[in-house]
């Protein structure tokens, strides 16, 4: 575990391990890459329980593989941890979350995932503020791949039909849409332009993704040739296991979104060698707003 400094930023005091909860508007803690069954995850939850409680989130986004090798004892572990949050959340399942075992993966893929953890795959949260759904991008044809699938899309549009127009539209997936700045190489979701096209007709204002094992906040503007609408694009790094990638190997990390009217600040949490999560750097983006440009 490699301790990262902490980097001063407008709303937290100086030593602070966690920024203050808005006055208005609301929070969105973001989780990715829990991996139960893995070494050291037991010993990290701990830490990573505590830092969600103190910054209170209406909701907890999880962005998939939240096991190993989606064995029912390490999905079972999951849901104890999703109960234990004491807060509304959204989860969906990631690559790993599909057993190997061929007679399982091509016929009920998520037989486990649904039997341990929820009973169904279009998890959806809203107050009339913000609205999170979530989408399944996981394939039984590819051990790591993901996949935009059209039904997924078009149930994005029947939850999000009722929300008001104002209100933080949120998707919340396992396998990223767009590579980030700078890295060609690296492997987006099948079918990404067809989800990055019902993103913007359905006015999403942030796409909450995992898998990569590094924590990435950019915004379509800058990564999606075309865009009509600049939201955010955030990809979170691996909360809890000791598999972290590029910028963040060897570290833990999760993501908090402040939702304010205008606004949204992301912060990133770094685990550090004392054991707590602590807020590591922040950054303002503007609201995509409803309209082109």
């Amino acid at each position: 575990m490699r301790s990262v400094p902490t980097t001063p930023c407008p709303y937290a005091s100086s030593g602070a391990e966690h920024a203050a909860r808005p006055a208005t508007g609301r929070r969105i803690v973001h989780v990715s890459d829990l991996h139960f069954g893995s070494p050291g995850v037991a010993e990290r939850v701990g830490p990573l329980l505590a830092a969600v409680a103190a910054l209170e989130p209406t909701i907890v986004a999880v962005s998939g593989d939240i096991t190993r090798r989606a064995a029912p004892a390490e999905f079972r572990q999951a849901r104890d941890f999703l109960d234990r949050l004491g807060v509304p959340f959204v989860v969906v399942p990631g690559n790993h979350d599909v057993p190997l075992a061929p007679w399982i993966r091509f016929r009920r893929r998520h037989a486990r995932f649904l039997a341990h953890v929820v009973d169904h795959l279009d998890p959806f949260f809203t107050d009339g503020d913000v609205a999170v759904a979530g989408i399944d991008t996981s394939r039984s044809f590819a051990i790591d791949g993901g996949r935009a699938r059209r039904r997924a899309l078009a149930s994005l549009g029947a939850r999000f039909r009722d929300v008001p127009s104002d209100a933080f539209r949120v998707v919340v997936a396992h396998h990223p849409f767009t590579r980030p700045p700078g890295q060609r190489m690296a492997v987006v979701a099948q079918k990404s332009r067809r989800a990055l096209r019902a993103f913007d007709a359905l006015f999403v204002d942030a796409v909450l993704t995992g898998h990569r094992h590094e924590s990435v906040v950019t915004r379509s503007s800058v990564v999606v040739g075309g865009a009509s609408r600049s939201y955010l694009l955030v990809q979170a790094g691996t909360a809890t296991t000791a598999r972290g990638r590029r910028t963040e190997r060897d570290m833990n990390s999760f993501l908090v979104l402040d939702v304010e009217r205008a606004d949204v600040t992301c912060s990133r949490h770094v685990l550090h060698d004392d054991g707590h999560f602590r807020l590591d750097r922040t950054e303002a983006h503007p609201r995509a707003g409803r309209r082109a440009g």
